[in-house]
């Protein structure tokens, strides 16, 4: 009877309550992409914030146009990357094409940037891709989402 009682408890603690847990599997983190914490908003100029495309919405790359740099997460380090190149006409301070890095770590970005009625100051990243290429390692492309915002 105590082992019944004791089976009963586990399998009730073990049971989900409706909501799907969700456990981050992504290959992002295997090549050394982690989430970065928590990012503010602009202090001067416009901010690109970009999440993974898939459910949970990691935050895996914060730009400034006033400072030129990008910010991704490397091994669990904040790296910051300067600005390397763009290609198209910006808009907000970022461009559809552009690229960050070191001779250590470069992102290429490929960005639908949206114009909405609904924003003011900034513009909706729909879709996109995150490009990471690492000195001496494979290339890693990420989709993305994201946003720009701007300080008004």
């Amino acid at each position: 009877m105590r082992w019944a009682c004791l089976l009963a408890l586990l399998l009730t603690g073990c049971a989900t309550s409706g909501r799907e847990r969700t456990v981050t599997t992504s290959p992002i983190f295997s090549k050394g992409l982690g989430v970065l914490p928590p990012q503010g908003p602009p202090r001067a100029g416009c901010a690109l914030y970009l999440y993974s495309a898939g459910q949970g919405r990691l935050l895996l790359l914060a730009a400034d146009s006033s400072t030129g740099t990008a910010r991704i997460m490397l091994d669990g380090v904040v790296t910051i990357l300067p600005f390397i190149a763009f290609d198209g006409i910006p808009q907000s301070g970022f461009s559809r094409h552009m690229s960050y890095g070191t001779e250590q770590a470069q992102v290429a970005l490929d960005l639908d940037l949206a114009g909405r009625t609904d924003m003011r100051g900034g513009a909706a990243i729909e879709s996109g891709s995150l490009r990471l290429d690492l000195a001496g390692a494979d290339s890693l492309a990420v989709p993305v989402r994201g946003l720009i915002a701007c300080k008004t």
